[in-house]
Parts: C-alpha cells; sequence; structure tokens
C-alpha cells in the first residue's frame, strides 16, 4: 500500500540520519493512517534520534493507545522515561515488553545494562533467562547472565550458563578458565 510505502522510505531515511526526511515521509503516511501504532512507534523513535524525549514519550504513548500488546512500543517508552529521569518508570516499561515479548533482545538487552548500573539484578537476571529460553542461542546475552551471577555470587548458576554456552562456541577459552576458576572457589567452600 501505499501508506507501506511513505512509512518504508521514513525508515529509511531515519536509517541515513535524515531527520527532516523522516519525517516528512511519516507525515506522509500519517494522512493516509494516522491509527497505526507501528507509525507512531516510528515517529516516537524519531524523536528518540532528535534527543526530543517528552515527544518521544507522548510518540510511544500514543502507539501504546493503540494498540497495549506492542512490545516496541514499551522499549521505547522505557527509554524516554529513563532519559527523563523515571527509572522506576522505565524497569516497568521494560518489565511490560519482555512481557509480551520475551524474545525483544533490545528491551532485554536494556534491562540487562540498566539492571547492571541499578543494581536490579533480579528483574535483568528473570528478563535474560526468559529470553535464552525463547531463543536457540543468544552468546551475548548469555554472557550478560554469566556476568549478573557472578556479581551476586551465585555462581554454580553461572557455571550452568558457561556450560550452555560452550556446548555452542566450544572456542572460548576464557570461558574454560572461568569456569575452572568458579569450580575451584566452589570446591575450597568460598562461594555459593
Amino acid at each position: 500500500s501505499v501508506f507501506e510505502i511513505y512509512k518504508d522510505i521514513g525508515n529509511i531515511f531515519v536509517r541515513m540520519n535524515d531527520l527532516d526526511g523522516a519525517e516528512e515521509y511519516y507525515h506522509k503516511a500519517y494522512a493516509l493512517n494516522p491509527d497505526s501504532d507501528l507509525l507512531h512507534v516510528n515517529l516516537g523513535t524519531l524523536e528518540i534520534q532528535r534527543q526530543d524525549w517528552g515527544t518521544a514519550r507522548d510518540r510511544f504513548r500514543s502507539a501504546l493507545g493503540l494498540n497495549a500488546k506492542n512490545d516496541k512500543a514499551w522499549v521505547g517508552l522505557a527509554l524516554a522515561h529513563y532519559h527523563l529521569g523515571d527509572i522506576d518508570l522505565a524497569f516497568a516499561n521494560l518489565g511490560k515488553a519482555v512481557d509480551i515479548c520475551p524474545a525483544n533482545r533490545t528491551a532485554v538487552h536494556l534491562m540487562a545494562g540498566w539492571g547492571e548500573k541499578h543494581q536490579r539484578y533480579p528483574e535483568a537476571i528473570e528478563a535474560l533467562q526468559a529470553h535464552l529460553a525463547e531463543v536457540s542461542f543468544d552468546e551475548d546475552l548469555s554472557l550478560a547472565l554469566i556476568h549478573l551471577f557472578c556479581l551476586r555470587q551465585e555462581y554454580r548458576f553461572a557455571l550452568l550458563e558457561i556450560e550452555r554456552v560452550l556446548l555452542w562456541n566450544p572456542f572460548r577459552e576464557d570461558l574454560y578458565e572461568l569456569e575452572e576458576r568458579l569450580s575451584n572457589m566452589i570446591d575450597d567452600g568460598l562461594c555459593r
């Protein structure tokens, strides 16, 4: 449809960092279908590129008003709230995105990073575990989970995730070394 073409051209302009060009085509698409939650997400993403967090927040809220199950809109809203200083609301928004779509890598990646930064480990670990249960393998997010388990001194869980990574990628010498160190610490009774 013409709507999809305009929206796609807007997306291309965003990738080219031509934000004015993107806005022009998004508004052409909006004139044809103002009730597209996906278009509102695109407009919110455009505002993120401009670092206009208040307008971005409003765009993502509009998208959620049209479709409360849009996990990408929840992620965008989380980013806006985070940059506007409402950390608790940002975490709640990310949690909603992960509940809707545990395979949303962006949501899970943000949850892991923010969880470490703000010492909200249980939320981050839960999101990572839900994601890894949904996808066949994601080495980067498995490594993030190992890191969080180590920060919490939950070394037995870290060892389980190390084993999983090594099954997929047996060439990770660094993980064999970490596995040995953690096993020795557990054997010596230095940790759980």
